[in-house]
């Protein structure tokens, strides 16, 4: 049949998307935490809705959703409502697997819904665990070795130069560092330069990594939080190119640049100081230089960012008199406004932090 090429080209390519090992057998897992909970005739809608929420390949939520199979479902349900019925009511129910057929099922969700809710969650989470991680190592193991990327070995360099850092410092880095995007985008967009400024720079992984690249003779921080400045310079010590100034990215002095970079900065502040900051940055620029800028943006997925970001301002791990979010056209416009050619905004998000835009943007020459 005609269509059959394109169902074949559908399920590939629907198999193909987050499809490392360790995904697959996330998403595997989930899929039988669905199948074990009591929602019957909604386990797809519900698979497929937890695999585009969490960004996870959805033949594999679909397929491990399938363990309740009409030989399995008895078991499963039987378990689930005896293990719920104990924790809630603190006994076990006089009921066998065979009281659990196809045909009660609507009878027995009536009567022990929160017991086999609960007990289907834990049989679920006991199961997932074990399917999932055999998922991951089945699939590994049929690939073959991954060829290294140089990527992760640069990280693990620069991770294991805040060894001397507060522990708050370094379990926020071994998180942030291999799932945020941005570092790589901006090292391998960058090239060579010169002198690069990075703007609210924090514990200064970019100018780290720029450094151990030899991407730049000289690579300033510039961050106003006095303990991330002082791990930061902790950290680089030994790097020549590494300097880290204590100051506000508002008013500091800016010497001239091949490259500024305003990483996660913008939104802290009211537009006007936004506008203020940018032009300050390109103000910076020698003629061609550029000026990166990775904001959350007010579109697209980006609610639960904004409420992370949120929470880390009230709990001052990051500080700034407020928070304004732009959108990428209005971003955009600013930069445009300045005289600065824009090229087209990637993204720059991790399965945590969505939202995320990186834009480029470059000086006229002389």
């Amino acid at each position: 049949m005609a269509t059959t090429p394109r169902i074949r080209a559908l399920l590939s390519r629907l198999w193909q998307e987050h499809a490392s090992p360790a995904r697959l057998g996330a998403a595997m897992g989930v899929g039988v935490v669905v199948g074990c909970s009591p929602f019957f005739g909604l386990h797809l809608p519900l698979g497929l809705g937890l695999a585009l929420l969490l960004r996870l390949n959805k033949l594999a939520v679909v397929l491990g959703s399938q363990i309740s199979i009409p030989p399995l479902a008895p078991f499963l349900g039987f378990a689930s409502v005896q293990l719920g019925a104990r924790i809630l009511e603190g006994r076990f129910l006089t009921l066998g697997a065979a009281d659990f057929t196809l045909a009660r099922i609507p009878e027995l969700l009536g009567t022990f819904f929160l017991s086999w809710l609960l007990g289907g969650l834990l049989v679920g989470l006991a199961l997932a665990l074990p399917i999932g991680l055999a998922t991951a190592l089945v699939v590994r193991l049929r690939r073959g070795p991954a060829s290294p990327d140089p990527w992760r070995a640069e990280l693990a360099a620069a991770l294991a130069r805040y060894r001397e850092a507060p522990r708050g410092h370094r379990g926020y880095l071994r998180f942030k560092l291999p799932m945020d995007p941005v570092y790589r985008l901006v090292c391998e967009g960058l090239g060579r330069v010169e002198t690069v400024v990075d703007l609210g720079t924090g514990l200064a992984p970019l100018p780290i990594l720029l450094a151990q690249r030899g991407q730049a003779r000289r690579a300033i921080g510039i961050e106003w939080d006095a303990a991330k400045a002082a791990s930061a310079r902790r950290a680089a010590a030994g790097l020549e190119a590494v300097e880290i100034r204590e100051g506000d990215a508002r008013s500091a002095e800016l010497p001239e640049a091949d490259a500024v970079l305003l990483i996660d900065l913008l939104h802290y502040y009211p537009l006007e100081e936004q506008r203020a900051l940018l032009a300050r940055a390109a103000a910076a620029l020698r003629p061609g230089g550029r000026l990166a800028v990775r904001e959350t943006v007010r579109e697209g997925r980006s609610g639960l960012t904004r409420l992370l970001e949120g929470i880390a301002v009230a709990l001052r791990w990051n500080k700034g008199p407020g928070l304004r979010y732009l959108t990428t056209a209005e971003l955009r416009g600013e930069l445009e406004q300045l005289g600065l050619r824009c090229e087209e905004p990637s993204g720059a998000s991790s399965s945590l932090h969505k939202g995320n835009v990186l834009l480029w943007a470059r000086a006229g020459s002389a």
